[in-house]
């Protein structure tokens, strides 16, 4: 994937990672706390630095970075989370969304919704995808709110698919077609590259 992407939302900018990003320890300490990562299947063991690197080509994951008070040198006090595009097939127009709000200090305050729209806006406009689909536990309301509002339709269950607490639980597939992304946003200009 294109390795030196930079987008605007509203509240955050996305960007491309520095390897001492990918790297760092503010990174793998979010993979591993347990309340950054109960509802992703990813986390709960500390990476390495070569499976960090391989998460890293194995799709487009872009850093999350607060607007307000962004500056290019990728100043890393500022960077929250991560978002991703993964399991891409360009001849089919399809891939899946990921998005992990590391800094626990920033939840509830829009920025993942903010960074979904945007790399949403990327996904169906830019990189002209058909659909993007997501996966979701039954127990993550927040995430199920999220999805809801930016316009994913449930599409099936996985039964018992993921343990929480020790105990499986279900989760929902959901998926957005480009042509309810552009019905739902025309005009309003999700995205801009720089």
């Amino acid at each position: 994937m294109n390795t030196d992407i930079t987008l605007y939302g509203s509240l955050v900018v996305l960007r491309s990672l520095f390897t001492a990003e990918i790297r760092s320890n503010q990174y793998k300490n979010w993979l591993i706390d347990p309340r950054v990562t109960r509802y992703m299947s990813s986390g709960q063991a500390r990476p390495t630095d070569e499976e960090m690197f391989a998460y890293e080509k194995s799709g487009l994951l872009l850093g999350i970075f607060r607007k307000n008070s962004y500056d290019c040198r990728g100043t890393t006090d500022l960077w929250m989370g991560n978002v991703r595009l993964h399991q891409i097939n360009t001849t089919q127009r399809v891939a899946e969304l990921g998005i992990m709000i590391g800094d626990k200090a920033r939840w509830g305050q829009g920025y993942a919704t903010d960074a979904c729209t945007v790399m949403l806006g990327y996904a169906f406009g830019s990189m002209n995808l058909n659909r993007v689909g997501i996966g979701v536990v039954e127990l993550n309301k927040a995430g199920l709110a999220l999805w809801t509002k930016l316009g994913f339709k449930e599409e099936g269950r996985l039964r018992e698919a993921f343990w929480v607490d020790g105990l499986p639980r279900d989760v929902i597939r959901m998926g957005l077609l480009q042509r309810e992304w552009f019905d739902a946003h025309r005009g309003s200009g999700t995205s801009k590259t720089g």
